[in-house]
């Protein structure tokens, strides 16, 4: 350089090849640096610079601490020497001592499982030997800059793993990682910060995710945007003004633009197996009509997967006017493998004969899946990558032999599947007239935040068929309640339904807002698939809500009398259903205003609620599909009139106990429903594990009861039961 700035050195031959030019970055302790780029980009001539193998034409690289450089597994063997020999001499090579060598020799060796053939010149190992005994040399190393270019794939599976596991331990005790490779899953995995090379030049150098995500697009051709130009549009609608009418071919529907996201709605091209892939496209009409959003999914061989539109049974649901519309539809989490795909975007009119295509927009959007940094996959244990276009998470049973059976009583514990129904305050203040339980405590006992973190923890890796957040009967005289469900939607516990009930008495608007936001928070989240919310008043005039909800004439009580206001109550469900509509018009919920009572009827008490939602200005699509005005006339289960008259034999056909659990405020494990539950309890979670509770003797007497093994002693809940039938029998 110096040479050329006094005119003797030679001028640049135009031919001269910069394998890397003008790269500058400064590197601080501790971080791990991701370096991508494709074939030539100058990655490996990079990290030969760093780790001094290869000096730089111009320029100069300054590091400070011991520097250890994995760049060609068994670089420094001797194949006439035996592997102990090459143990010292390649550990010499990275600059251990004598005694730092000695120190570790024995974790080498046992770390490459190879010590049998120890004392075997390695010219006699086979390549995987070699290179089980080279990459345990470098693993047990002690360097504060670690430089890897792709040499984790080293040997069978299992050694395989125990490499991951060993750079997993070596970069996350606070040491400087650089990190080569053309595998977009690893630098997620290892790396906090990426530098994208190009032709050799730094084209990008920031958050990994964001570097990465670029990359991505600009390589393997991923767009997760889609505009229709501008030109394009105005000849669609020029086109569509000009028909008469009557011209049945043409299209009536338009696609304007089209996005893939994420769950928090931010387009992105770059996603986790373990998160959904959100399709969001917005398409315009100009006529009235049945109009169908669909979506078709492409592997990364260009293979069509599947077709998918909305579940909703309803024509008039897709009926729309004149306008914009926009539709979102969700690729569940870990369906996918790693890889890119692609995605089809079309509006049809399936009440037409033949059926109308207005817009097929073939490919028009695609994105890359890379394995999680962390969690659960469906590649479990195993270290390699698995063929094919789909890699579901599915559900795995590991069994006893056939010839031991497992117990019925621990059928949810083995499918770790269960429908519970938690109680989080005392059953009830409110302290009705018509009361079918009134031995029930009265609001006395609240579930404290730690005690519901505790019942999760119980059931820790489970899937909750339904998991129902009960305030009864007055709601929020469990004032966490919301904390309780902002907790449980946290947790990642995978649940089927969500359900939450009360009868909205007594919050504010700032308790409601709170509400829904939790409820959008759920029905993005991923890990709640439906959403079922039941609000309970019961009445439709002053009248009957003082007769059957407010207990205005009962005297006594754990506290004194309240008088709860009708007007607020409706004024309340309205708020919930108006903000639901606005909120999620097409999300994963259902929202059941319910009454007991008998002193109206069905027709009567969904009309009154219809015009209240009518008059709010709620959304008729969304009122019909959405919303479901329910009527129980009995207050309760026990209520069958012929009690135990017979002698033949009964069981539950509710499955309590088998696959479902209620729980109490205090933890208390209930026989069944809350009914049942306040009578009998079977054991505290509180005080137990689950494997504890379900062999308790309690708990099996509880079973044998409703299994029909053995008959419920006098006044047991069971013996008024609608749900107690015979042996055989169908509720």
């Amino acid at each position: 350089m110096l040479d050329q700035v006094r005119g003797r050195a030679k001028k640049e031959d135009a031919k001269t090849h910069w394998a890397l030019r003008d790269v500058n970055f400064t590197v601080k302790h501790g971080e791990r640096i991701g370096i991508i780029g494709s074939n030539g980009a100058g990655k490996s001539t990079l990290l030969k610079i760093l780790s001094r193998v290869v000096y730089p034409t111009a320029g100069e690289v300054r590091l400070r601490g011991r520097l250890t450089s994995l760049l060609e597994v068994g670089t420094g063997f001797n194949d006439n020497l035996s592997g102990r020999e090459n143990i010292f001499l390649n550990a010499s090579l990275y600059g251990l001592t004598r005694s730092e060598i000695e120190d570790r020799f024995d974790d080498i060796v046992n770390f490459s499982e190879i010590a049998r053939f120890i004392e075997t010149p390695v010219k006699n190992y086979s390549s995987g030997m070699k290179m089980r005994l080279a990459f345990a040399v470098a693993a047990h190393l002690d360097p504060d800059i670690l430089l890897l270019d792709e040499v984790l794939a080293v040997g069978d599976m299992s050694f395989q793993r125990k490499c991951l596991e060993r750079v997993d331990d070596l970069t996350s005790g606070g040491r400087t990682l650089f990190f080569v490779s053309h595998s977009m899953d690893a630098i997620m995995r290892y790396c906090d910060r990426c530098i994208w090379l190009d032709q050799g030049q730094v084209r990008a150098d920031g958050d990994t995710q964001s570097v990465v995500s670029d990359y991505v697009e600009a390589v393997l051709d991923v767009k997760s945007r889609y505009t229709v130009p501008a030109r394009e549009m105005v000849e669609k609608a020029g086109t569509a003004a000009e028909s008469d009418g009557l011209d049945n071919d043409r299209p009536t529907a338009f696609l304007l633009n089209a996005e893939i996201i994420s769950t928090n709605g931010e387009p992105t091209n770059l996603f986790p197996t373990s998160e959904r892939v959100g399709v969001r496209f917005q398409y315009s009409v100009i006529e009235p009509g049945i109009y169908t959003p669909a979506i078709a999914l492409y592997c990364p061989q260009g293979t069509l997967m599947f077709w998918s539109v909305s579940s909703i049974n309803e024509l008039e649901h897709y009926r729309l006017e004149p306008g914009k519309h926009m539709a979102t539809s969700w690729i569940p989490a870990d369906l996918l493998n790693v890889g890119t795909y692609t995605v089809t975007l079309s509006v049809v009119s399936p009440d037409l004969s033949p059926m109308k295509r207005h817009f097929v927009q073939e490919q028009v959007l695609s994105f890359h899946c890379v394995d999680p940094s962390n969690g659960e996959t469906a590649q479990g244990i195993l270290p390699r990558k698995f063929p094919g276009p789909l890699r579901p998470l599915l559900e795995w049973q590991l069994e006893q032999p056939v010839d031991k059976p497992v117990p019925s009583k621990l059928r949810f514990i083995s499918e770790k599947t269960v429908q519970i129904s938690v109680d989080t305050s005392g059953f009830c203040n409110a302290r009705c007239a018509c009361c079918p339980w009134p031995g029930m405590e009265k609001g006395q006992t609240v579930m404290g935040i730690d005690q519901f973190k505790l019942l999760l923890d119980r059931f820790r890796g489970f899937k909750f068929t339904e998991f129902a957040l009960n305030s009864i009967n007055e709601p929020f005289t469990d004032r966490g309640i919301l904390e309780k469900m902002e907790v449980l939607i946290d947790s990642g516990a995978q649940i089927d339904s969500l359900f939450f009930s009360s009868n909205w008495l007594l919050p504010g608007q700032q308790q409601i807002d709170r509400f829904l936001d939790l409820v959008e928070k759920a029905a993005a989240c991923g890990t709640v698939k439906s959403l079922n919310l039941n609000a309970t008043i019961s009445g439709i005039s002053d009248e009957t809500y003082h007769q059957l909800q407010s207990g205005r004439d009962v005297v006594g009580g754990v506290r004194p009398y309240k008088p709860l206001d009708f007007t607020k109550a409706i004024a309340n469900v309205v708020a919930v259903a108006k903000g639901m509509s606005e909120r999620l018009p097409r999300g994963p919920v259902v929202f059941n205003v319910k009454a007991y009572g008998f002193l109206f009827s069905l027709e009567e008490y969904d009309a009154f609620w219809r015009s209240k939602f009518d008059e709010a200005g709620i959304d008729p699509v969304f009122s019909q599909s959405r919303i479901k005005v329910r009527l129980n006339h009995g207050f309760t289960s026990f209520a069958r009139s012929d009690s135990l008259a017979s002698a033949e034999p009964r069981r539950c056909s509710m499955s309590w106990l088998d696959l479902k659990l209620v729980i109490g405020p205090g933890l208390d494990v209930g026989l069944c429903c809350h009914e049942g539950a306040h009578y009998v309890h079977v054991g505290n979670l509180g005080e137990s594990t689950l494997d504890d509770l379900v062999s308790s003797k309690a708990y099996e007497a509880q079973l044998d009861i409703l299994n029909g093994r053995s008959e419920p002693p006098l006044n047991h809940p069971c013996c008024t039961c609608e749900f107690y039938i015979p042996v055989g029998g169908s509720a």
